[in-house]
């Protein structure tokens, strides 16, 4: 199950992080908070009839529920993420948006208060299968420890990240927000799982040190011989009862294996020394630290895509039409569709690629055994028993492992042709080298991409379906149409501008900037048919009667010397002069040019 949640709270976390803040709700906190309870209730209801139905058909069917019951609260959360606009109300959390993780970790457990209410109705179904009794807060912890690991790294290092930013140190605010200061953190990160991560999670899962005896000592003496150290440790997942093993930790000194009592309870001697030989086949081809490095380079693609990504949305044809149908603003929608991919991004980069390779170095610690013992045959045998004491699962697929029918197979045929072996190994370090290039090549690249010429493409066009829609909602506004007519105006399209200009002047005529806007134009347009200094010059005297700018007072000179009064002109250049020196120099010229050159209109 730990791979599953995994991709679980990726998404959730992605989804909080991710997300912007809107400026208001979109209902209001009396609509929204009954309502959000209501949707906690029906999934409660909905968990115990899941559950109960599990009781069936005993604990493979408990783990589905699981499954499923997750996958819905996932669902569920992001429904209402979105909808009640928790990440409004989460922002209250973090003093002043000075410390975001604190509103991160609000959602966190928002989405773990959906999964306790999954658990507290998953608590007497578990009581049956695993003949173990807890109270329900005792049921809800144990899962929220077993699953806080999961977190733990993205919770520490966030906060690290958010009080860094919070130093008076404006050189390492700024090496922080660079590609260095992306290096500095996944060093820290590497470092955090090397020493601090096994001991912590050693105790949230309340790991027991094997106690000394026979059984141990054969443990001992054969990692010993396969150069390995390592402290061993029951380890309690599911009463003990769940039939596997693990191994963590990248330094020995802070490394541990985990066995379960009823793993150690099933094999023999030979056999549990061959599922050893897989968890030494782990440490052995670095697989612990090439997870970390799977991590960081979905990092440093999401980081090279996360700026340009916005651009070749707005540059698609299906945006503006999804646009026209939704009721969404258009900042609203290209949030939600840059989320959107991003998420779908890391699901198939987790699901797919981070899968194929977990698949294969699992099948790369499976060929140890031939180093280890010479061959297959013990660790087959564990494979049979495992299969059939956990419900005849060996026909059963599994997207990180392989089927453990699959994993069968091919041990079968690597102990019929050894030279399988090598060239498994060869398949995986070709895989590595690849992904490594490609990763390199794609942020490279995604670097590289001209995100200002993106901009300047695609901006006006947004901004106007912005406007557009806007004006839909408030047609009445004048701010839009002035809005609307400085962006025709930037573009290039000045009948549409003057046609705006003239709008928004009616419904607010008495306001400056739109007057002296539409006189200036209307003198010096480029297409000289829109050109009209008679009424230039009425909205222009207008504007300097409303404001006295100087600024203004240059558009009523400009449309005096349009219509011929050129003395009156230049006199208005000088008031402007005065008003505003850091100008100067500019009027000036305005007033030579209207002394010496006739009106070109």
């Amino acid at each position: 199950m730990i791979y599953n949640n995994l991709i679980f709270f990726l998404v959730v976390i992605f989804v909080i992080s991710s997300s912007t803040t809107p400026d208001t709700p979109w209902l209001a906190p009396w609509y929204g908070l009954p309502l959000f309870a209501l949707l906690l209730l029906a999934f409660y209801h909905a968990a115990g009839w899941q559950y109960r139905r599990s009781l069936q058909g005993g604990s493979k069917n408990y783990f589905a529920a699981e499954k499923k019951l997750s996958v819905l609260a996932v669902i569920l959360f992001v429904v209402a993420f979105f909808t009640f606009d928790l990440k409004y109300y989460l922002q209250y959390l973090s003093f002043g948006n000075s410390l975001p993780v604190l509103g991160d970790l609000g959602g966190l457990i928002l989405f773990i208060l959906f999964l306790s209410l999954m658990w507290s109705q998953a608590r007497h179904a578990y009581q049956v299968l695993f003949q173990r009794s807890y109270s329900a807060t005792e049921f809800v912890l144990s899962n929220i420890k077993a699953n806080l690991p999961i977190v733990l790294p993205w919770l520490i290092l966030t906060l690290c990240f958010d009080l860094l930013m919070l130093l008076p140190f404006p050189k390492v605010q700024k090496m922080l927000n660079t590609s260095w200061g992306d290096m500095v953190f996944f060093l820290l990160f590497v470092v955090f799982l090397a020493l601090f991560f096994p001991p912590i999670v050693r105790r949230l899962w309340n790991c027991m040190p094997m106690e000394p005896g026979q059984q141990r000592t054969e443990i001992e003496d054969f990692c010993h011989s396969q150069n390995f150290h390592t402290d061993i440790f029951y380890w309690p997942l599911f009463e003990g009862r769940v039939l596997t093993a693990g191994i963590m930790g990248m330094i020995p000194k802070f490394r541990y294996l985990l066995l379960t009592p009823a793993l150690l309870a099933l094999l023999d001697r030979e056999e549990l020394q061959s599922v050893l030989a897989h968890e030494i086949g782990h440490v052995k081809r670095y697989h612990l630290m090439l997870y970390v490095l799977l991590f960081f380079g979905f990092s440093l693609l999401v980081g090279g895509l996360a700026e340009p990504l916005p651009y070749l949305l707005l540059g698609s044809e299906w945006f503006y039409r999804l646009l026209a149908w939704s009721p969404m603003s258009a900042d609203g929608l290209l949030a939600l569709l840059g989320g959107l991919s991003l998420l779908l991004l890391m699901v198939i980069y987790f699901r797919f690629l981070f899968g194929y390779f977990i698949r294969n170095f699992e099948r790369q610690a499976d060929l140890y055994v031939f180093r280890a013992q010479g061959s297959s045959f013990p660790l087959i045998r564990s494979f049979e028993k495992i299969a059939a004491m956990s419900g005849n699962i060996r026909n059963q697929k599994n997207w990180h492992h392989f089927g453990i029918g699959e994993r069968i197979d091919f041990l079968e045929e690597c102990e019929k042709d050894r030279t399988k072996i090598s060239r498994h190994h060869w398949k995986v370090y070709i895989s590595l080298a690849l992904y490594f290039i490609l990763i390199t090549l794609s942020t490279w690249s995604l670097h590289r991409v001209d995100v200002e010429a993106m901009a300047k493409n695609h901006e006006p066009r947004f901004a106007q379906a912005f406007l557009e829609q806007k004006l839909k909602k408030e047609p009445e506004n004048s701010r839009w149409l002035q809005l609307q007519g400085e962006l025709m105006l930037t573009t290039g399209r000045e009948q549409e501008a003057i046609r705006a200009y003239g709008k928004a002047l009616t419904l607010a005529p008495l306001k400056a900037d739109l007057a002296n806007n539409l006189a200036w134009l209307l003198v010096t347009a480029r297409d000289r048919s829109l050109r009209n200094p008679a009424r230039a010059l009425i909205l222009a005297r207008s504007a300097s009667r409303l404001e006295e700018q100087g600024y203004i007072l240059d558009t009523l000179a400009t449309a005096l010397w349009a219509n011929g009064q050129v003395d009156e002109a230049v006199r208005t250049e000088f008031r402007a002069a005065k008003m505003d020196q850091k100008n100067l120099y500019y009027y000036q010229a305005q007033a030579k040019k209207f002394r010496h050159e006739p009106w070109d209109g």
